[in-house]
């Protein structure tokens, strides 16, 4: 059977890939990244098996005050495809402090992971909201400490401070190459180049990295049609 599954505020689809290589087929929503309104998206009931995506995060990071302007709290739109798609699953990912998002309903289960733990070279933690609950479990934690963790912010001098308290090296000397292969995706360089080195590490950051991806789509496919 098909297995049809929507992405929502998609990015660079680093998520979608690792659903791809799962084998579903991803249908992409619109992005603010890429001049998209979620706001005018409505999604047809019963066709989508899955939904997944990541609304913006820049309301909710530790990083906030860096941004010149105010963020919306897109998740309640996100909620409100999902209401309309009526999928048999959702995974939702964000930031932690998108927990304080007064549209997120109760019964989606969140869980948090570090892709060093998922098999990754990062430290960067990730935290996926999914539906239903208990399906997704925190794997073990891994041997060792990784020395990097690729960010969206990766490129700006400014956030690289807080980075390397958090014990991993500063992150604005991170090459387009390095960040690419340390998400897990080193093919993407040449794709990415054009875009610049700020732009695109700005992309990879903000997705999810391959091995966590991985991680999420290898437990959500034991879910039956």
């Amino acid at each position: 059977m098909l297995k049809l599954v929507l992405s929502l505020f998609p990015g660079f689809g680093l998520l979608d890939r690792a659903f791809e290589h799962a084998g579903c087929h991803i249908v992409r929503g619109p992005d603010q990244l890429w001049g998209g309104d979620i706001q005018n998206f409505h999604a047809p009931s019963g066709v989508f098996w899955g939904i997944i995506g990541g609304p913006p995060c820049q309301g909710f990071s530790s990083c906030k005050a860096m941004y010149t302007k105010k963020h919306d709290d897109l998740v309640g739109e996100f909620v409100r495809v999902v209401e309309e798609a009526q999928p048999s699953w959702v995974v939702m990912e964000n930031v932690r402090g998108a927990k304080n998002s007064p549209h997120l309903p109760q019964e989606w289960f969140p869980i948090n992971l570090r892709d060093w733990d998922c098999g990754g070279r990062t430290w960067r933690r990730r935290t996926f909201w999914i539906y239903p609950p208990n399906l997704i479990f925190t794997p073990p934690k891994r041997p060792g400490k990784p020395e990097y963790s690729v960010l969206a912010t990766s490129w700006k001098t400014r956030c690289s401070t807080p980075s390397s308290k958090k014990g991993f090296r500063g992150q604005e000397d991170i090459s387009l190459k390095k960040a690419a292969e340390l998400q897990g995706y080193p093919e993407l360089v040449e794709i990415l180049k054009p875009l610049g080195r700020a732009y695109a590490v700005m992309l990879l950051g903000n997705g999810v990295p391959r091995a966590m991806g991985d991680y999420i789509a290898t437990n959500m496919l034991n879910i039956k049609q």
